[in-house]
């Protein structure tokens, strides 16, 4: 079996999770169009400085637990 250094590792991905204001502003989104274009994903996203899969999860959490 090879060995692995610890600086052989590949950093794991920071986990971000959304904040109390920006959650509200990604209800307030829904609320206005529970199926939005990918232009606006792009845009909530670019707002709330988060990858867009991230934003467009979140949309898919909201449409499933309403």
């Amino acid at each position: 079996t090879p060995v692995h250094h610890v600086a052989d590792r590949t950093p794991l991905r920071r986990h971000r999770c959304f904040k109390k204001n920006e959650i509200q502003i990604l209800h307030q989104a829904y609320n206005r169009d529970s199926h939005p274009s990918t232009e606006t994903l792009q845009q909530l996203a670019v707002h709330l400085e988060a990858p867009i899969e991230k934003v467009r999860v979140s949309f898919l959490s909201l449409y499933v637990f309403n």
